[in-house]
Formats: C-alpha cells, structure tokens, sequence
C-alpha cells in the first residue's frame, strides 16, 4: 500500500501590531483561496507572551509541491515588507500514511 506526500508550509511570526497580523492574515487568505488543500489551515492569531507583541502562527498543508512553494515565497517576501520583527516561515515535505518524520525542505527566519 503506498502512502500520500504532503507538503506543508509553517510559520511562527511576531509583529509590532495587530494590523500588520492582520495584513499577514489577508494576505496568506487570499493565496489560498481557491487552492487544493490537504486538511485544515491553521492561522493562529494571538498575544506573545513574552514579548506582548502580536504572533501569528500558521500552518498550510497541500496536496502539491508548487503551491507550497509558491506560499513559503510569499509569506517569505510579506515577512520584509509588512514587516515582521521576528520568526520564520518553513516549507517540508511529510510522508502521511507511514511513520516518517517531515523533512525541511526550506526555512527563512528573521531575528
């Protein structure tokens, strides 16, 4: 029985306020909108704890390995433009279906 690759695009990201959150919320919601995505997305926004900034957290799953990319690009790019003071933005490739570990593909973090 084979099993299905997945790619998931994550980020962890701090901003100065809520509307840059926010901006980065729209921004990644309107990529997504009519693509083929494998289960839920995650779009977490909230309050760091540490810090008392905004965070959000994201978490994209798709079926293929061009939209992934496409997405990590973006968040990626909005990342210096909108900007974030902090975080990172990850692409991986994950074998669901058998008990593998994801691989990381890619990542761009901001300190």
């Amino acid at each position: 029985m084979g099993y299905k690759m997945i790619y998931c695009v994550m980020a962890q990201l701090q901003f100065d306020t809520p509307a840059q959150t926010d901006k980065m919320t729209t921004v990644v919601a309107d990529k997504l909108a009519g693509e083929l995505l494998w289960g839920m997305v995650k779009n977490i926004k909230g309050i760091d704890t540490e810090t008392g900034k905004s965070s959000s957290l994201i978490e994209i799953r798709f079926e293929y390995k061009a939209d992934a990319w496409e997405v990590f690009n973006l968040i990626k790019d909005k990342m210096i433009k909108i900007p974030v003071l902090s975080g990172s933005v990850s692409i991986h490739l994950c074998g669901h279906d058998e008990h593998k570990g994801c691989t990381i593909w890619g990542r761009y973090i901001k300190v």
